[in-house]
């Protein structure tokens, strides 16, 4: 069996020639080189000495690109679970967030297959074990039918699943996403036509913004008055789409 302390770090941290693929960040540089049928034939590092990196160059030689696409952290304890030296190592790769070995590696198979992210402006990485980024989370949740057919298709949370919970705040807000499948200006013409059926003067449109609606009410109202208002208006507007959040906003105000 293979220590994961005495690979041979020296093999791994040097200049790969004829790389397939070189991506630089966190002070390292992967290079990667595959063969025709998308094998990886050779992963070197230079920079630091780093356990992680000569690890993860270790693990990752001979695999194919739809092998390395898989890789996570719980790819590296399935090979080395029966070193202890590992365990204890690896206690302190499951603490930090983002991991500059699995960071570089998904940057890399990102930019073999043409899809560049720059890590000066990139989309928020939510999954740090696939790489998945708040970009890819949205590019799927409008045609996510449920929680685990999101991660499944962003490919979030399949790994360690400590994004799970963040995961779900990106579901429960799915639907409110439909807002942005209508012009402004349409749901502004759709909310005056309702508007009109609440028989209520002075009541205008100021804003209407991801889902919330602000009213402008021009008369006097005593805080009694405004809350049963603005839960009768609530009532009204959830008729049009219950997602809808109703704000109102006032040129007089008096307190009685």
């Amino acid at each position: 069996m293979t220590n994961f302390k005495t690979l041979p770090a020296s093999h791994y941290r040097k200049t790969l020639l004829a790389p397939t693929v070189t991506v630089e960040g966190f002070e390292f540089r992967l290079s990667l080189r595959f063969d025709k049928k998308e094998n990886l034939l050779e992963a070197r590092y230079q920079g630091a000495e780093n356990v992680w990196l000569t690890s993860l160059c270790y693990l990752i030689e001979g695999k194919n690109f739809l092998e390395l696409k898989k890789i996570t952290t719980s790819s590296l304890f399935e090979a080395f679970k029966d070193d202890q030296d590992f365990l204890e190592c690896f206690e302190d790769l499951q603490s930090k967030v983002m991991h500059p070995s699995f960071e570089l590696l998904h940057l890399a198979l990102d930019t073999y297959k043409g899809n560049l992210r720059s890590y000066k402006d990139h989309s928020k990485v939510v999954c740090r074990c696939s790489g998945a980024t708040e970009e890819d989370i949205v590019a799927v949740i409008h045609e996510s039918t449920s929680l685990n057919e999101l991660s499944l298709k962003s490919k979030a949370g399949l790994g360690c699943r400590s994004c799970i919970k963040q995961l779900e705040k990106y579901f429960a807000r799915q639907k409110a996403r439909r807002f942005k499948e209508k012009t402004n200006a349409t749901w502004i013409e759709e909310i005056q036509n309702h508007l009109a059926l609440f028989h209520l003067s002075g009541l205008e449109i100021k804003s209407f913004s991801n889902g919330i609606l602000t009213l402008h009410f021009g008369s006097k109202l005593s805080q009694r008055e405004e809350e049963d208002l603005t839960l009768k208006l609530q009532d009204h507007f959830e008729a049009l789409d219950p997602d809808l959040s109703v704000l109102l906003a006032f040129s007089f105000a008096q307190a009685l």
